[in-house]
C-alpha cells in the first residue's frame, strides 16, 4: 500500500542508490556520483534522505534535483522548515519560524523578491508533496528510508504517518543516531548492534545526525549517512546493492 507519505518503488538492487544529507553540495554530489558510475540513462536512481538544502553554497542546484525524473527523496527537517518559513513570509505563521530557518538553520540563500525566490515558488508544491518515507522492494531486500529516526524501532505503519506527533519524530529525532555516534566512538559495546535493529525491514537508511568520522556508520540494520554535508564535506552515497551486503557493525569506509 502507497499513500502521498508512504511511497513504495520496485527497483533492482544495483540500480538504486541512496545519498545521505545534501545540504546545498551540488558540485559535490555530482562528483560523488561520477566516481560511482551513476547513470540514469541505464535505469540508474537517485534516492534522498532529505535535507537537500540549507548551509551549503547551491541550495537551489540541490533542490531543483526534484525536476529530475531520475531523484526521489523523502522530507527532511529543512525542507519543513522551508516551508514553515515561507508560510510565516506570507502571513501564515510568526516571525520566529523565519528566524528560525534563516537565521539559526542556514536559511539565508533564500531572498524575498528575488530570481532565486521564484525559481523556488515553482517548486514548492513538490517540497510540499514530499513522502515523509520510501520503501524500496528489491530482488535482495527491503530497504527503508526517512531522514532521523522511525517510532520505537519498528519500520512504518503507514496509518501512523499523518500524525503530527510521528512525523516530528521521524523528521527531527537524534536518539539512535546519538548511539551510532557513539557506536562509532567506542562508547558502546561491540556487540551492541544488536540490540538496536529496526523490526519489519531489511535495512534502514537515515540522515539528520552527522557522523563526526566522516564516514557512515552501521549500527543494527540501520546506515546513518549523513557525514557533513552541512560542514562542506561530500554528500555519501551507497549502492542499494551495497547497503544490503553490509554486516559488518561501525565505520563503513568504501
Amino acid at each position: 500500500m502507497t499513500s502521498p507519505l508512504f511511497q513504495k518503488y520496485a527497483v533492482a538492487s544495483k540500480h538504486a542508490w541512496i545519498v545521505g544529507d545534501i545540504h546545498g553540495q551540488y558540485e559535490l554530489l555530482l562528483q560523488v556520483l561520477k566516481q560511482k558510475g551513476f547513470d540514469p540513462g541505464s535505469g540508474d536512481r537517485l534516492f534522498s534522505v532529505g535535507d537537500l538544502i540549507d548551509r551549503g553554497p547551491d541550495s537551489l542546484k540541490t533542490l531543483q534535483l526534484l525536476n529530475e525524473p531520475w531523484f526521489y527523496a523523502v522530507m527532511g527537517n529543512h525542507e519543513q522548515l522551508l516551508l514553515k518559513g515561507l508560510a510565516a513570509m506570507q502571513g501564515e505563521g510568526s516571525v520566529a519560524d523565519i528566524l528560525n530557518w534563516q537565521s539559526f538553520n542556514g536559511g539565508d540563500w533564500y531572498q524575498p523578491k528575488s530570481d532565486t525566490a521564484l525559481q523556488v515558488a515553482a517548486l514548492l508544491e513538490k517540497v510540499r508533496t514530499l513522502p515523509i518515507a520510501i520503501e524500496l522492494e528489491t530482488e535482495s531486500g527491503r530497504v527503508g528510508i526517512v531522514h532521523a529516526a522511525v517510532p520505537d524501532n519498528i519500520w512504518l505503519d503507514i496509518n501512523l504517518l499523518s500524525h503530527a506527533d510521528s512525523q516530528k519524530y521521524i523528521l527531527w529525532n537524534r536518539d539512535n543516531g546519538l548511539k551510532a555516534r557513539s557506536f562509532e566512538q567506542g562508547e558502546l559495546p561491540s556487540n551492541d548492534g544488536n540490540l538496536h535493529r529496526v523490526e519489519g525491514i531489511d535495512k534502514l537508511v537515515v540522515g539528520h545526525t552527522i557522523m563526526n568520522c566522516g564516514h557512515p556508520v552501521l549500527l543494527g540494520n540501520t546506515l546513518y549517512l549523513d557525514v557533513g554535508a552541512a560542514n562542506g564535506v561530500a554528500p555519501a552515497v551507497i549502492s542499494a546493492s551495497d547497503l544490503l551486503a553490509l554486516n559488518r557493525q561501525g565505520r563503513q569506509v568504501s
